[in-house]
């Protein structure tokens, strides 16, 4: 099984993969910081899993100078749309620590939100989780959506499934 994860903030990141990788150590993991390296990484590769955080910078933090790199604070619904739109087999988990996310124009609760990406995207969504580093809430879910995932990984070339 091959599992995406797109997360700027590198505690959190870290935080994550060391929960899946320490349930599922033959897991093959990738880690990409910015809206602009996740959009490539599945163009030019296949997962299983794509875990996304919702606000992505648009580009890696060491490629332009933070002063002029744009934060989008739905970059996940994006790439969401960009699963979609090349027909991928990736099944897509949000994993954030906002539980209302709001740009000048929007203003969403994370509740609503998994309803809207279930409606919009049924074929790719799975949840939404509440990262929350103080608990443990969020690990159980996320190890039980992997679990669920990989129980129904078929690609017989991938040994790890």
């Amino acid at each position: 099984m091959r599992i995406l994860y797109i997360e700027d903030e590198i505690s959190k990141a870290n935080s994550v993969m060391k929960v899946i990788n320490d349930e599922y150590p033959r897991i093959q993991l990738s880690h990409c910081r910015s809206y602009n390296s996740g959009v490539n990484m599945i163009r030019n590769e296949k997962f299983d899993v794509i875990l996304l955080d919702m606000s992505l910078p648009i580009y890696d933090a060491d490629k332009v100078e933070s002063y002029n790199n744009e934060f989008e604070t739905f970059g996940g619904i994006d790439i969401l749309e960009e699963v979609n739109r090349l027909e991928l087999e990736s099944k897509v988990i949000i994993i954030t620590a906002f539980d209302v996310l709001s740009d000048k124009e929007t203003e969403i609760s994370l509740e609503q939100l998994d309803l809207n990406m279930k409606d919009e995207f049924p074929d790719e969504y799975i949840c939404s989780i509440h990262y929350n580093s103080s608990s443990l809430e969020w690990k159980r879910i996320l190890l039980d959506e992997v679990k669920k995932i990989k129980g129904e990984c078929t690609n017989v070339e991938n040994t790890n499934c």
